[in-house]
């Protein structure tokens, strides 16, 4: 259906860059975002039909691999420039669009996040998985104060500590995200024992409901 692919697609995010350059600040995604926003833009695509939440997250992903891209080539950018010293003068600039696509990327992430946890709380509702339901309500303030409080702090400065509950925060949200698609690949694909390639929760509803009106008959 497309879980598999958005819970791969969350690693590549979780997954942090290395230093390159202590003093520059330079990091280089080892997993970039822009891999981990094509994972979702493939997985959302299986999901379509079933929601239009997830319609609206897909769309979401191409603005969010405009920005993975942006981010990828300042960072291609800076890593050259240390031995290129033509590159090397335009590093205050090349931090700033890296700075920019970030910010960016926050708002568009947050309604990405919200879509996709409306969709899935639609689709675990239709197959009576009220668990899902239940987590996807947590994900979705989870996601909302992180994300709010990352832009917050990139527009606002703030005390060392509040870095720090982002940063907890961060392991938080991803982790949990991660829990929600697991748990949706293993109880929305596999659930009555179908095969995953040709289940569908919709229809499976729509037979059981067939089942039961015959019995009642």
């Amino acid at each position: 259906m497309g879980f598999g692919l958005l819970f791969t697609g969350y690693t590549m995010l979780l997954v942090w860059g290395i230093t390159v350059d202590p003093e520059l600040g330079l990091c280089v995604d080892i997993l970039t975002d822009l891999l981990g926003y094509l994972l979702f833009w493939k997985g959302l695509q299986g999901l379509r039909p079933y929601s239009k939440n997830f319609v609206f997250s897909r769309y979401l992903t191409y603005p969010l691999m405009a920005a993975g891209g942006v981010t990828l080539a300042a960072q291609g950018v800076a890593l050259v420039g240390k031995w290129v010293p033509s590159i090397a003068k335009h590093w205050e600039l090349l931090l700033s669009i890296n700075n920019i696509a970030d910010i960016i990327s926050l708002p568009l992430l947050l309604f990405f996040h919200a879509y996709l946890c409306l969709g899935i709380r639609e689709l675990a509702e239709e197959v009576e998985l009220p668990k899902i339901v239940s987590r996807t309500k947590v994900a979705i303030v989870l996601s909302t104060v992180y994300y709010f409080g990352q832009m917050l702090v990139g527009l606002v400065p703030m005390p060392g500590f509040v870095h720090m509950i982002l940063v907890l925060l961060t392991f938080i949200v991803y982790f949990y995200y991660l829990y929600l698609l697991y748990s949706c690949y293993m109880h929305i694909v596999y659930a009555d024992e179908e095969p995953k390639e040709v289940f569908n929760p919709l229809m499976s509803l729509l037979d059981k409901m067939k089942k039961k009106d015959s019995e009642e008959k």
